[in-house]
């Protein structure tokens, strides 16, 4: 019998031994099997995918020959793969190609469990389903992971994308930080510069080419200058006004295809990144809506903004209606009995869990509604989790004002000393003390800004508590409480970028 093979490597296999990864050891594998089997596998008759994601199917080279060769009537009787998930990882596509290769009469078998795959009845069909449900929840998984990764990498200021003009991707301790590049932070200057005196896209690109301005390196074209598109998009760059967001764009859809689409703004990453802020302006709101056309030097607006926060908010008198407010809100609730039931309760959907699996592992009942059931249980389960490891966090929290205050004193110690000894890592950390942006103000003349804004200090509170105050909480509990403290309007002379 002449016995066709379907090879194909994914762009992400985490969790996959490396020598499972291998297109090469996969065709050896399927090939040795065939060999056992007295199938002949022809050269013309392999087919492969190397570096393909398991959710694509129309832009898969080999996948697209392999069921065209279907047709009208294929050249071979038997179809190998190393393991199902070579063929797909999309349930209801993978679903689909298999009963188009199983009703052109071609078996399938995969080398790994040395067994064929069938369709000839229902328990068939629900073992296929299973098995492509598991395939594609490990795909997600592997996309989540990697979405987590880069999250964390982003909160710690590292760079998880390619570079952007302004700044160079240094590589720091094993991860990768951006630096301003002073010569093409001059330009970006005098790009809002002109921007804010009413100039075009077009008239500032020609402006940047006459002068022979270093320009961003195109991806698509040879040619390196200056155009109107360019500039339009430097001007709203978020990076530049100190914004770090992340996630604006999904990659793939919900088929697992490479379609990327914008996600909802509440999915966004948004960080305040003031060390990367380059110049401030009124250019992305426009003069209508902002008539302040002054450009100032980020460095000085943030080195006044830490002396605000240093000499305003963290202040020990600041907090003292907050230590007050926070034990009154963590001693509110009953943990103890709240936990006691999200054990009990978590104990039986366990029970639940077991006794679900074994029936779907013994193909008895309704196998759909047992799916389903077990879903339910395990999204229960993983609510619960949660909630007992908030409640976890609660039983270390030190709830005397005695305690609170000396262990808020050190935190003040702390916080102060790195906003000074370390601006670059301390960033993030002073953006969370501020309910919103601050607003910077000109007077009548254009020498003087002032700057005014809304402290916060539940992040102050959250460490020494060290407990979940803010966010969704287990019933029973309060959410975060807002203790603001305006800071005072500050001024400074105008020096222009």
């Amino acid at each position: 019998m002449i016995a066709a093979a379907y090879c194909r490597k994914s762009t992400s296999q985490d969790g996959v031994a490396a020598e499972d990864k291998s297109v090469a050891f996969q065709l050896e594998h399927v090939r040795a099997f065939a060999k056992a089997k007295g199938w002949s596998s022809p050269d013309d008759l392999i087919f492969q995918d190397d570096g393909v994601s398991g959710a694509e199917f129309a832009r898969r080279p080999g996948f697209v020959r392999l069921m065209a060769a279907l047709k009208p009537r294929p050249p071979f009787g038997v179809l190998l793969m190393y393991d199902e998930d070579r063929l797909g990882r999309e349930q209801i596509e993978t679903a689909y190609a298999l009963k188009q290769i199983v009703t052109a009469g071609v078996q399938v078998w995969t080398s790994k469990d040395g067994k064929q795959r069938t369709l000839d009845n229902p328990t068939d069909k629900v073992m296929l389903s299973l098995l492509s449900y598991a395939n594609e929840m490990q795909r997600h998984a592997t996309a989540e992971r990697t979405r987590d990764g880069h999250i964390r990498k982003v909160r710690a200021g590292h760079v998880v994308g390619g570079t952007v003009y302004g700044y160079s991707n240094e590589r720091v301790s094993g991860h990768v930080e951006r630096r301003i590049v002073e010569a093409e932070a001059a330009v970006i200057q005098d790009i809002f510069a002109m921007a804010t005196r009413g100039w075009g896209y077009r008239r500032i690109a020609h402006e940047l080419n006459d002068r022979h301005a270093p320009a961003p390196k195109p991806r698509r074209t040879t040619t390196v200058g200056w155009s109107p598109s360019t500039v339009r998009d430097l001007l709203y760059r978020d990076l530049y006004a100190g914004r770090v967001i992340y996630g604006r764009r999904k990659k793939r859809d919900q088929w697992g295809q490479k379609r990327p689409t914008l996600r909802p703004k509440d999915e966004w990453l948004t960080l305040s990144a003031p060390e990367l802020r380059i110049c401030l302006s009124n250019v992305q709101r426009g003069s209508s809506v902002c008539t302040n056309t002054i450009a100032l030097p980020m460095r000085e607006v943030d080195s006044h903004v830490l002396s605000m926060l240093e000499g305003q908010l963290l202040d020990p008198d600041v907090l003292a209606d907050a230590i007050a407010e926070a034990i009154k809100r963590i001693k509110g609730g009953n943990p103890v009995q709240a936990r006691a039931g999200l054990v009990r309760r978590l104990a039986a959907i366990k029970k639940e869990v077991g006794n679900l699996t074994a029936a779907i592992a013994a193909g008895g009942g309704n196998i759909p509604s047992l799916v389903s059931a077990l879903q339910e249980r395990d999204q229960e389960r993983a609510h619960i989790e949660a909630d007992l490891a908030r409640l976890d966090a609660l039983d270390h929290v030190t709830t005397t004002k005695k305690d609170l205050t000396r262990d808020l004193e050190g935190a003040l110690v702390a916080w102060r000393g790195l906003i000074r000894a370390n601006v670059q890592q301390a960033r993030q950390m002073i953006s969370k003390l501020l309910a919103g942006k601050l607003s910077v103000t000109p007077n009548a003349a254009m020498t003087e800004v002032a700057i005014d804004g809304v402290g916060v200090v539940e992040p102050l509170l959250q460490q020494v508590v060290a407990a979940p105050i803010a966010g969704v909480t287990p019933a029973g509990f309060e959410p975060a409480f807002p203790v603001r403290h305006a800071l005072s309007s500050q001024r400074r002379a105008v020096r222009r970028c």
